[in-house]
């Protein structure tokens, strides 16, 4: 009979050839299934082929379509990730006593008699919401269930956690290179969103942290200078804030005070009669002409002018003065007496 059919083809084929007709037979292995074909091909019912052939290279298997789908017996008629309407012929089937559906979950195989949790009660009770879990439901069947996917910046276990959604915290280290940044306290949201203040290192000496970044020194100002060592007047040498050696001035000091070690200092109060130039320095806040007055305007010391004579501070015979001139005591208020010497 063999012998017959290669003799029949070997005609047919001679045949075709005599006509100027080419022959190609097709090797690729036949299938039913994908499961009979190698995981790189998909099964055209007829023959497998390779899968970026006929999907782009988008398409999954049967068995990744169903697990997707959380069926594990049964046909089933679903969306692949192509988007192509597709039928499994079967995602597998159950080992006694299960039956596919038996637990009231169709593609399921359960226990007949027990009503199994659907795949969102599976999920919940094994606390879980993301990628596929393999465990036992509660009529103690084996089941794999796609229990969801998390929304950035979390992932599938990125809180240390199998199977349930969390963000990995970065490091501070981590914090600082995402942020490009090398020195001082940097406040910003983390990987995960949170606020956070971290402290990206120091710079060394005499380069400056500025805005995160290790840059070349600035010298302060005269004015910054002279505040950073203490002093408020005249001529200051010190170190600068960059490590530099310079003089600066740093002002006057204003009466009645003088500058000392250049530190504006107030000197005692000066007496009445005492050389003056302003009214601060004299004890009761009274320079006339340069000479510190009594309180009530006469200076201590001051010899018997007589009348119609210059003075300053009620340096008269009379004890007053008018005008800067020495008037008859029978003129003051109250006919002040004769002074004395």
């Amino acid at each position: 009979m063999d012998l017959m059919r290669r003799s029949l083809l070997a005609g047919v084929v001679g045949l075709l050839v005599g006509a100027g007709c080419s022959l190609v037979l097709d090797t690729r292995p036949h299938c039913a299934t994908d499961a009979d074909c190698l995981p790189s091909q998909r099964c055209t019912g007829v023959v497998c082929v390779p899968r970026d052939e006929v999907d782009g290279g988008c398409g999954e298997a049967d068995a990744d379509l169903c697990a997707r789908k959380g069926r594990a017996c049964g046909p089933l008629a679903a969306t692949d990730l192509c988007g192509v309407e597709r039928t499994v012929p079967s995602c597998g089937g159950c080992a006694s006593p299960l039956t596919c559906g038996g637990g009231g979950l169709p593609g399921v195989c359960g226990t007949p008699g027990c009503s199994s949790e659907n795949n969102a009660d599976f999920c919940t009770r094994l606390l879980a919401n993301c990628d596929i879990v393999t465990a036992l439901d509660n009529c103690s069947v084996g089941r794999s269930v796609n229990c969801g996917s998390c929304t950035l910046p979390e992932t599938c276990g990125g809180g240390g956690r199998p199977n349930f959604c969390g963000c990995a915290v970065e490091t501070d280290a981590q914090f600082c290179q995402r942020r490009q940044k090398t020195c001082g306290p940097v406040t910003a949201p983390d990987t995960c969103g949170v606020s956070r203040t971290v402290s990206c290192g120091t710079c060394t000496f005499p380069l400056e942290c500025d805005g995160g970044a290790c840059a070349p020194c600035v010298p302060e100002d005269d004015a910054r200078f002279c505040t950073t060592q203490g002093k408020n007047c005249g001529t200051v040498s010190g170190t600068d804030n960059c490590g530099t050696a310079r003089t600066a001035n740093c002002g006057a000091c204003g009466c009645p005070q003088t500058c000392q070690n250049a530190v504006c200092t107030t000197p005692d109060c000066l007496g009445a009669g005492a050389a003056c130039t302003c009214a601060g320095q004299c004890c009761n806040g009274n320079c006339v002409g340069n000479t510190c007055c009594k309180g009530n305007g006469v200076t201590a010391g001051c010899g018997p002018n007589p009348a119609g004579t210059a003075c300053v501070c009620d340096q008269c015979c009379s004890g007053c003065s008018r005008a800067n001139q020495c008037v008859a005591s029978s003129t003051c208020p109250g006919g002040a007496p004769a002074c004395t010497p």
